[in-house]
């Protein structure tokens, strides 16, 4: 694998979802396996910051219409 610059990493799906995402905005070519977590840990900020993004989403002004 080092032959063709391919290296492997086992992170946490926390940590292995940050790192694709920040590899991904450097335009790299990446792949990732992920194997879900048994449990999640919502916060009170996660639900709110979902719901205005969902809103958001969602919203359109009268210029993206026509």
């Amino acid at each position: 694998m080092a032959k063709y610059h391919i290296s492997i990493e086992i992170l946490s799906t926390e940590q292995a979802c940050a790192t694709f995402n920040f590899l991904n905005a450097e335009r790299r070519c990446i792949a990732g396996a992920l194997i879900p977590p048994m449990t999640l840990r919502v916060t009170e900020d996660d639900v709110v910051l979902s719901k205005q993004r969902h809103k958001r989403l969602y919203e359109t002004s009268d210029d993206e219409i026509y």
